[in-house]
């Protein structure tokens, strides 16, 4: 086993894991303090408001003189149950400026006088003040069994006037926005663990594989070629460092764009290392470095092949990058179905059954397009029976739309992987990077059709593939009829 120093996918694994780590703490606990200051600050400025708006014009500044008796109470608290009073507002008071209560919406707490409360001297000063506690100091002797509340108080200035001249106090009820920021604070945490988990998970995959090339190449060539070896090394931390931006992107737009930059930038190194493996083929036949290890050129025709799949990775990419928009006109699907199927070499312990709707009306398609689409998705389920099995390809109208349903009775496909089956770069194959499927469903959709699958374990795997049909053919396929036909191939 090697040791930490040497091994540098450990090193990246431990060093990104750490990064990623403090990086989505310190984002965790910056939004939550976010969330949690906003909500109070909303809960403020709401006091605020009601401070310096219709509050002004219901009082006078004899109101915070003396406490509100008689008419005048019940004047002001309806004014206040009307204007000021919400669901979460638990209790609101108006002190004077010597600290006497002049105004609550719990007579018992009128007349009180607390010169010395901080916050309501701090709101005298012309600041807001704002306190998250339990009620249980004595000018809140009558909201200690409200439970936790926020206390907001606001100054009171009268207009043409700059000083405050008494001050408003607003006890919210604390559990809704509690309630509130640890729903949000619990939402907020899921998302950043499983994002920065997926980006973490991904990033070593691809490091992981980089590494392995990288050790694998090393171990074959270091007594062989340095200057080869260099530029392997170097090719192959440029194609890791694509890999690693490709995986980033979050939408599939901006993974069509860098595929194709990537498959641009990569041929030409690609190229390099295919002549440089030629010319040292040729250089070593017959020479004493094969007899002496024979599985010198074995390695170099590996190298070889290597290039070759890398080369058809970046086709895909191109493929999946640079899709056309279809050019569209009536087309008769089983000729496209026809078409697809002739081009390809089903194994021949495959039985195709193709079950085809009598006079089947015109879809709008690319017939091109759509012809490659199919034989991606026959191709798949060929490749989907390797003992052999039976592909059933059925075309008929439903529902407005031509409909293609192509079915292997192969393994199937697990619930789990049957999720991902679309995303890019996503396959189960051994080789290959998974894109077939995905320049599949972005075809079938820039016709303004749909594309599904079902599978069971053990079963099968069905595509169904929905396509717009052509109008003016439609009512000539809407009394057609089913009709299969069958041959082994």
């Amino acid at each position: 086993m090697r040791k930490l120093k040497d091994n540098l996918l450990l090193q990246f694994s431990l060093a990104g894991f750490i990064v990623m780590a403090a990086l989505a703490v310190v984002l965790a606990v910056f939004l939550s303090n976010k969330i949690q200051s906003d909500a109070i600050d909303a809960l403020a400025e709401e006091a605020k408001g009601a401070s310096s708006g219709r509050l002004l014009r219901a009082i006078t500044p004899a109101d915070l003189e003396t406490p509100m008796t008689g008419e005048r109470y019940k004047e002001f608290h309806e004014f206040v149950q009307q204007y000021i009073v919400s669901d979460r507002t638990a209790r609101v008071k108006l002190w004077a400026k010597d600290g006497t209560v002049t105004y609550s919406n719990n007579p018992a707490g009128v007349g009180e006088k607390f010169p010395n409360n901080a916050s309501f001297l701090k709101g005298l000063r012309g600041e807001k003040a704002i306190e998250i506690k339990l009620s249980k100091d004595v000018e809140s002797v009558h909201e200690r069994h409200l439970g936790t509340l926020i206390e907001v108080y606001t100054p009171i200035i009268f207009p043409g006037t700059t000083e405050p001249q008494g001050v408003l106090e607003i006890y919210q009820y604390y559990l809704p926005t509690a309630q509130r920021i640890n729903e949000l604070r619990r939402w907020l945490f899921g998302w950043i663990a499983v994002g920065f988990a997926v980006l973490y998970g991904c990033l070593v995959s691809i490091v992981w594989r980089g590494w392995r090339t990288i050790v694998r190449q090393q171990d074959q060539l270091e007594s062989f070629n340095v200057r080869l070896e260099k530029q392997v090394e170097e090719r192959t931390a440029e194609l890791r460092e694509a890999q690693e931006k490709l995986i980033r992107t979050e939408r599939l737009a901006a993974i069509g764009e860098l595929s194709a930059g990537v498959a641009h930038e990569l041929r030409n190194p690609l190229g390099a290392i295919k002549n440089a493996t030629y010319y040292i083929k040729g250089k070593v036949d017959g020479s004493e470095v094969v007899k002496e290890n024979p599985r010198v050129r074995e390695f170099l025709g590996l190298m070889d092949e290597e290039v070759e799949a890398c080369n058809r990775i970046i086709t895909d990419l191109m493929d999946f990058a640079r899709v056309n928009p279809p050019k569209v006109s009536p087309t008769k699907l089983d000729t496209v179905l026809e078409n697809a199927l002739s081009r390809l070499e089903v194994k021949k312990n495959v039985k195709v059954i193709k079950d085809f709707a009598p006079a089947l009306p015109e879809v709008v398609v690319d017939s091109d397009q759509m012809r490659r689409a199919f034989a991606n998705l026959i191709k798949n389920a060929d490749e989907a029976m390797p003992e052999g099995g039976t592909l059933t390809i059925s075309a008929r109208p439903a529902d407005g739309l031509g409909e293609v349903k192509i079915r292997d009775s192969g393994h199937g496909i697990s619930e789990q992987d049957l999720a991902k089956i679309f995303d890019p770069l996503f396959t189960t194959k051994p080789r290959g990077i998974g894109m077939g499927l995905a320049i599949v469903k972005q075809i079938v959709e820039r016709h303004k059709g749909a594309l599904d699958v079902s599978s069971q374990p053990g079963k099968g795997t069905t595509f169904t593939v929905r396509l717009p049909l052509n109008r003016e053919q439609t009512a000539q396929t809407n009394n057609s009829a089913n009709k299969g036909t069958s041959y082994d191939r």
